[in-house]
Order: C-alpha cells, then structure tokens, then sequence
C-alpha cells in the first residue's frame, strides 16, 4: 500500500473485510460485490456516501487501468455542493478550549506524555496559522526553522507547497516544546510525532479536539474551523486599509496555500464589514465584484 493515502487505505480495508463478511466464497473480485459497497447507507448523507466510496472507486480504476478487472466501474455520485457556515468562535469558548488543553494529565506510557506535550502546541499551531489538520500532522522536524520562524509546508493539499511564517509567541513556544519532546523522542522525524516516530492518523486530531472542546464548551464545531476561524479573523481586520486589501488578499492566499483566489474570497461572504468596505471603494456592490463562490473552500 505504498504511497497510498491515508482515507484509500482505511477504505481498503473496510471494504476489504465487508467483500470476507458478505461473500466469504468469492475469489475474485465481482461486480454485485463493489455495488453492495458504493449502495448508499441509510446512516449515510450524499456526502458522506461519496467520500467513503471515492478512494475505492479510485483504487478500481487503478486496477482496472491494468486489466485486473473485467467490468464497468461506476461512476463517483455527484452531490452539489453547499458552502456551510464555519462556527463563530466565541472568546470564551476558545479560552475554555486552550484550558482544557493545558489541563491534560501526564501519566507513565508514552503515548499520554506525547498527548500532554503535543496536544496545546498542535492546536494552538492551527489557530495562529491556518494551516490544515493534515499538514500540521505530517509536518516535519526538518521542514520548522525554529530560529527564523520559518515553516515550509510541503504535504499539503494539491501539491501546493508553501511557506508560512509564526507569530513570534507562537515560534517561543514551538522552541519550548521542542526541547521537551526531545528528551523523549531525540531523533524523530515528525515535529508532531506518535510512539515510535510515526505521524498521526487524522482520527488522533479529531478525537483530541472533541476531547479538549466539550470539556468545557457545548457547541458543536469541528477542527477545521480553526483554519476557517484564522481567514475571518485576518479579513476582520482589513476594513480600514483602503485599496491595500488586494494586497493582504494575495498574502492571506499564499499563506494559507489556496490554489488560486477564489477559494480564498470565499471568506469574503462570511465578513458581512467588508461588503459595505469594498462598494466604498469601488463603487460596485458585493455580488458583482464576487459573482461566484466556490463550491468548497480549499
């Protein structure tokens, strides 16, 4: 499974152990076998269908691509996308969420240590950069220039490398943490690394971040709203620089690796200051200027 990603493996697996459980005396792979797998589950929504079918329906093209199949691959469902509306962090609610960081217990195995140290610099790296939960799990040790700040992103979404750079309360504490977690792992390769050196499954963030956020807090929101969440808050604070928005539009793009600025002027229809900004300074309304929005944020 080399080279394979994350969601395609998991995917081949399930899909792997349902084809045993369903039909334990087939020995090749069917037709009837991969439509019992890509049949929409009655727990499932349209989007959550598609995204549990693609990587298998993209492995099959794989195989197929090598005449390890004799039969028509479906086509991947179309679902129109929707644009949803990231949370609104609350002050209070982000102070309770970084508490209950802080609050982690220690304990004997390694695997709780790792969790205590990494768990309040990984999310605290996630609000003050915006870079993805991906990317802040595969980063690596050779990829963070703690002495200037620097960190180069290069396992990122659509082979986008980019560089962004920390605050400089972030990079103190990323220095901190890294002598810390030195003494436990000297050698390592990631910068936020599970037992014997490995990243993090995306499971691990997701469950971390539940774990931290309803300790204290009842709203429901995910981790990626802490990218979301570094955008509006970035935009917020153009509505007084006149024309240097374009500027800070570009800048806020290239740190936040978006291929192309329409992904980035998403944010835009979430900063309702902004829209009474730019028609002071174009004389154009909103939806002119931004006719369309992407159908998902990237």
């Amino acid at each position: 499974m080399s080279g394979l990603k994350e969601s395609t493996i998991f995917g081949l697996i399930q899909f792997y152990r349902d084809c045993n459980k369903y039909f334990p005396n087939q020995v090749s792979l069917t037709k009837e076998m991969v439509d019992s797998w890509i049949a929409k589950r009655d727990t499932e929504t349209d989007f959550s269908n598609r995204s549990r079918i693609a990587p298998i329906l993209g492995f099959l093209k794989y195989i197929d691509s090598r005449g390890w199949i004799d039969f028509k691959i479906p086509e991947l469902p179309k679902v129109k996308g929707k644009n949803p509306i990231p949370h609104s962090f609350t002050e209070d609610e982000l102070e309770n969420f970084f508490r209950a960081c802080d609050e982690l217990d220690d304990g004997p195995t390694l695997n709780v240590k790792l969790k205590k140290i990494e768990v309040p610099v990984f999310f605290r790296l996630l609000f003050s950069s915006g870079i993805r939960t991906t990317e802040g799990r595969l980063l690596r040790c050779e990829d963070v220039n703690l002495k200037t700040g620097v960190i180069t992103i290069r396992h990122t979404k659509g082979y986008n490398e980019h560089m962004i750079v920390l605050h400089d309360t972030m990079r103190s504490l990323m220095v901190k943490y890294d002598s810390v977690i030195c003494h436990l792992l000297p050698d390592r390769k990631f910068f936020f690394p599970a037992v014997h050196d490995k990243c993090h499954w995306n499971q691990w963030v997701s469950n971390c971040f539940m774990e931290m956020w309803f300790k204290y807090n009842t709203t429901k929101t995910v981790p990626y709203a802490l990218r979301h969440n570094y955008a509006i808050e970035n935009i917020n604070k153009w509505v007084n620089v006149g024309y240097e928005v374009n500027d800070k539009l570009v800048s806020l793009s290239k740190s936040m690796g978006h291929s192309n600025l329409q992904n980035t002027l998403y944010y835009y229809s979430l900063v309702p200051k902004l829209h009474k900004t730019i028609e002071d300074l174009s004389g154009n309304t909103y939806n002119h200027l931004i006719p369309d929005l992407p159908d998902e944020e990237d």
